[in-house]
């Protein structure tokens, strides 16, 4: 419980969770990958400190392992570089869908 508390905590005062870290990563890896593709139009932020809803980073932590982890070749033929500006023009709502092959 207590190491629950303080993860909150740190997420509230700034730190990144483990989602925001990857989904950034995924983001450069994403940018280097594929051209012309704007990491800034990836949400990576998560926020529940305000009263306004949770938000959630636009990739889950799974979808931004399986982008880092894929080859950049992968990424472009299996579509991942034109269907994530379309899948991901918000943050995250937790749904099951898949952006990574």
């Amino acid at each position: 419980m207590a190491a629950l508390i303080l993860m909150h905590t740190t997420r509230c005062n700034g730190g990144l969770s483990p989602d925001e870290l990857y989904c950034e990563q995924a983001a450069a890896y994403l940018q280097q990958c594929c051209p012309g593709f704007d990491p800034t139009a990836l949400n990576c932020n998560y926020s529940a400190c305000s009263n306004a809803l949770t938000e959630l980073p636009a990739l889950s932590l799974d979808e931004s392992k399986c982008i880092v982890n894929e080859t950049c070749s992968r990424l472009v033929e299996s579509g991942v570089c034109t269907r994530v500006p379309m899948d991901l023009e918000g943050p995250s709502d937790g749904s099951s869908r898949r952006v990574c092959p």
